[in-house]
C-alpha cells in the first residue's frame, strides 16, 4: 500500500479540466513536475521502462532529502475507470510494485532541474508484468518527495502489450482516422501589409504550425507512411505564398519589406514546401476549407449563401495551385465546425458526402453495447430520404486534447491519449472496429506536443491508420440518423451585408466597361470574398476597410473616364454640340455619353457610345434650340447598360430666338416710322386746292 491516503493525495493535488483530467498542478508553495520521458509502450521483448521528470520548486524555501516514489496498480479494465486512474488511485486495485529512488541534491526556489531515472525492469520479480501475460494499461503515479512529504505528482499509464509469439502486432487493430486542419486568420490589412507581430507567431519555430508541419512531412518520408488527412485553408496557403514572394510588414507605425529569401520570407517558403511534399504523399487524403473560412451558417443567415459555391471552389483551386494536389470534393470540414441544418444541407447540395465534425454538434447518440466507445461514424438527416455520414472524434480524446495538461506537460499528455487508444482497442480487441479523432483549428494546441504524439500514434500497434473517406466506406453509420446540434457563430450585421453587395454591384459596373481581359475585377472580388471570412464576423470595422478599399479602387477606376466640356453658342435654331470624353486608364474602355437637357431636342439620339482606345474621343450631338439664353445641360459617362459613371454640366447659350426678335422689333420700327411719316405727305384735299 501507499504511505500516505488518497484523501492527502487529493490535497496536495489540483485537477485539470473536468470530467477529465490528466495530472495536477501542485498548490501554491509546491512543486511543478512534468513528465518529459516514458516508453510509450512495454513488452516481454521490451521489459525496461524509461522514465524522466523535471520538476520546478514553487515554494520559497529550497527543498531537500529529495526521492521520487514510483507505484504500479493493477490493470484498469474500462474506459471509465481508465478515466478516473488520471485524478486518482484507482478504485478496488492493488498495488503491484512500490518503490522510493532517492534523488541528489537540492530544489533551490525557483529552481528547475531534471531528473533522469534508472530505467525500471517491468519482467523483474516485482512488478513482474510479463508474467501476468496479459496485455492491459496499468496506472503509475510518480510522487516527487521532499523529506518524505509529496510535493508533486504526475499519474500516467503503462501500456504492456503481449502478443503471440512472432507476432509484432494486433491482429485486429482498431481502425483510427486522424485529420489535422491547418488553418489562420487573416493577419494582412487591405493594403496588402502584414501585421509583424503575427507573422513572427505564425512562422515561430516552436509555433503550432511549423511543429505540426514538420513531424508530418517526418511521417510521410518514411518507408512506410501512414494514413492522414489534411484539411487545407485557402488562406493559410495563400498567406505563405504571399510571405514567401516578399512582403512588407507594419509594426506600430513603422513599415519594413522582407525580400523574399530573407527573413521570414525563407521560414515561409520552407514551410510552403514542406506542405507541399506532405501533401503530394500517396496516403494523404487532402481537403480545402471554403476560401475565406468563412461560417457557412452566417453566410447563408446573412443571405449570403449564393456565395457558398463560389467560396468552395476557389478554396478548392487555390489548394490544388499552392500544393498542386487535386483535394476531394466529397469530404468536408465546416471551418470551425460551425454547422445547422441550413448549412449542413448546402454542403449537401454542392456534392458534401462526409463531414469532419466536432464531437459538440453531434446530440446525443444511442449506447453501445456494455457502454463501448462509439464508433467513427454516424448519419445526418438532409432530406427525407437522404442522410450523409459524420466523422465524429472520439469524445474522451477530444476531452484529453481539450485539457490544460496538453499545454503545461505535452509528454505526459502523449502517454494519456496513447493510453485512451489502447484502452479502447481492449474493450473488443477481437473486433473490426472504428474511431476517429481530430486536431483541430477550434483548439489551441501548443506545438510542443506533436513531436512526442504523433511518431508514437503512427508506430502504436494496436492501431491502423486509415483515411477519412476509407474509413466513412468501411465503416457506414448503423442505426438512425444523429441530431444535429446547431454550432453557429457570430452573423454579420445587416449594413455590413449591403456593403458587400453594394460593392459587388461596383465590381460588376467595372467589368461591364472593359474592353479586354484585366485582372482587376478578379483581385477585388477577392477582396470581397475575404470580407466574408469568419474573422470579420465579430470584428466589423476590420473587414470594413477590406469592403472601402474596393469602392476606392472602383472610384479611382471611374475617375479615369471624364467629358472635357467647354461653353457652346447655338447660333441658330439647329446646331452642334461637342463633348469631349478622355480616358487616363491606360487601356481601353467602353462607354456612353449622354447629354440631359429640357431645352434641347435631339437629333437623332441623347446617347452616343463610344470605345475609348486612345487618351481622348470627340463626339458630335445634333440639337434643335427650344428656347433662347444661357442653361445648363448635363454630361453624364453611363456604362453600356446605362449606369452613370460620373458627369459634369455644359453651359450653352442659344441666340436663333434673338435674331428672329431683333427682325420682328426692326419690321415694326420700320412700321410705325412710315406711320408716323404720313403725317409730313400733302394730303389730297390740298393737292386739289
Amino acid at each position: 500500500m501507499r504511505r500516505l491516503a488518497s484523501s492527502l493525495a487529493a490535497t496536495l493535488l489540483v485537477t485539470a479540466l473536468a470530467p477529465v483530467a490528466i495530472a495536477q498542478t501542485p498548490p501554491p508553495g509546491q512543486a511543478s513536475v512534468v513528465l518529459i520521458r516514458q516508453s510509450p509502450w512495454n513488452s516481454p521483448e521490451q521489459p525496461l521502462l524509461r522514465l524522466g521528470v523535471r520538476a520546478r520548486n514553487d515554494s520559497g524555501a529550497p527543498m531537500g532529502d529529495l526521492s521520487m516514489g514510483i507505484t504500479v496498480f493493477s490493470p484498469v479494465r474500462s474506459r471509465t475507470a481508465y478515466t478516473e486512474s488520471l485524478t486518482q488511485d484507482p478504485v478496488d486495485s492493488v498495488t503491484l510494485f512500490a518503490l522510493t529512488v532517492p534523488l541528489p541534491g537540492t530544489l533551490g526556489p525557483g529552481e528547475t532541474r531534471t531528473f533522469p531515472l534508472q530505467p525500471l525492469d517491468l519482467s523483474a520479480p516485482s512488478p513482474n508484468l510479463t508474467g501476468r501475460g496479459e496485455t492491459a494499461i496499468y496506472p503509475m503515479v510518480l510522487d516527487l518527495r521532499s523529506s518524505d512529504v509529496d510535493v508533486g505528482t504526475i499519474r500516467s499509464p503503462i501500456i504492456f502489450l503481449v502478443f503471440p509469439e512472432g507476432q509484432h502486432r494486433a491482429m485486429t487493430p482498431l481502425r483510427l482516422a486522424w485529420t489535422f486542419v491547418l488553418d489562420k486568420p487573416i493577419l494582412f490589412g487591405p493594403d496588402g501589409v502584414f501585421d509583424a507581430d503575427a507573422v513572427r507567431l505564425l512562422l515561430a519555430p516552436g509555433g503550432r504550425l511549423r511543429q505540426e508541419v514538420n513531424v508530418m512531412a517526418g511521417l510521410v518520408s518514411e518507408r512506410h507512411p501512414p494514413a492522414l488527412d489534411l484539411v487545407f485553408s485557402p488562406v493559410l496557403l495563400d498567406q505563405l505564398d504571399h510571405l514567401r514572394q516578399g512582403f512588407t510588414e507594419r509594426s506600430g507605425s513603422a513599415e519594413v519589406h522582407v525580400a523574399a529569401g530573407e527573413g521570414e520570407a525563407a521560414q515561409a517558403d520552407a514551410i510552403l514546401k514542406q506542405i507541399k511534399a506532405i501533401a503530394s504523399s500517396p496516403t494523404v487524403e487532402v481537403s480545402a476549407l471554403p476560401f475565406a473560412d468563412p461560417s457557412i451558417p452566417a453566410l447563408i443567415s446573412a443571405g449570403l449563401g449564393a456565395d457558398l459555391p463560389t467560396q468552395l471552389e476557389r478554396g478548392r483551386r487555390d489548394v490544388q495551385a499552392l500544393t498542386g494536389v487535386t483535394p476531394v470534393t466529397d469530404v468536408v470540414r465546416p471551418p470551425r465546425s460551425e454547422l445547422d441544418q441550413a448549412s449542413l444541407s448546402a454542403l449537401w447540395r454542392e456534392g458534401s458526402q462526409v463531414f469532419l465534425v466536432d464531437p459538440p454538434v453531434v446530440g446525443t447518440r444511442p449506447a453501445q453495447e456494455k457502454d463501448f466507445v462509439q464508433p467513427a461514424t454516424t448519419a445526418f438527416q438532409v432530406s427525407p430520404t437522404e442522410t450523409v455520414t459524420a466523422l465524429v472524434p472520439d469524445t474522451d480524446l477530444w476531452t484529453l486534447l481539450s485539457s490544460e495538461t496538453v499545454d503545461r506537460d505535452p509528454r505526459l499528455a502523449t502517454q494519456t491519449i496513447l493510453g485512451q487508444l489502447a484502452q479502447t482497442w481492449l474493450e473488443r480487441p477481437g473486433v473490426e472496429r472504428s474511431l476517429a479523432t481530430i486536431f483541430p483549428e477550434t483548439i489551441p494546441l501548443p506545438g510542443s506536443l506533436f513531436a512526442p504524439l504523433l511518431p508514437q500514434i503512427a508506430a502504436a500497434p494496436w492501431l491502423t491508420l486509415q483515411k477519412a473517406s476509407t474509413i466513412a466506406r468501411n465503416f457506414p453509420p448503423k442505426g438512425d440518423p444523429s441530431a444535429l446540434n446547431p454550432v453557429t457563430g457570430t452573423t454579420f450585421p445587416r449594413w455590413y451585408v449591403g456593403t458587400i453587395r453594394n460593392a459587388r454591384t461596383g465590381i460588376a459596373t467595372y467589368r461591364s466597361i472593359l474592353v479586354r481581359p484585366n485582372p482587376l475585377p478578379d483581385q477585388l472580388d477577392t477582396t470581397v470574398l475575404l470580407s466574408e471570412s469568419d474573422s470579420f464576423t465579430d470584428q466589423h470595422l476590420a473587414g470594413r476597410a477590406f469592403l472601402d478599399s474596393v469602392q476606392s479602387r472602383l472610384t479611382t477606376e471611374f475617375d479615369k473616364v471624364h467629358p472635357e466640356v467647354n461653353p457652346v453658342t447655338l447660333a441658330s435654331h439647329n446646331g452642334v454640340i461637342p463633348v469631349g470624353v478622355t480616358n487616363d486608364a491606360g487601356y481601353p474602355l467602353r462607354v456612353s455619353v449622354r447629354l440631359v437637357s429640357n431645352r434641347l431636342s435631339f437629333v437623332p439620339t441623347d446617347t452616343q457610345p463610344v470605345q475609348l482606345n486612345g487618351d481622348s474621343a470627340t463626339l458630335l450631338f445634333h440639337v434643335q434650340a427650344r428656347t433662347t439664353g444661357r442653361f445648363p445641360v448635363q454630361v453624364q459617362i453611363l456604362t453600356p447598360n446605362g449606369v452613370e459613371l460620373t458627369h459634369q454640366e455644359l453651359v450653352v447659350r442659344s441666340t436663333a430666338y434673338s435674331l428672329i426678335a431683333l427682325v420682328i422689333t426692326i419690321g415694326a420700327a420700320l412700321f410705325l416710322l412710315l406711320w408716323w411719316g404720313r403725317r409730313f405727305l400733302p394730303s389730297r384735299r390740298a393737292a386739289s386746292t
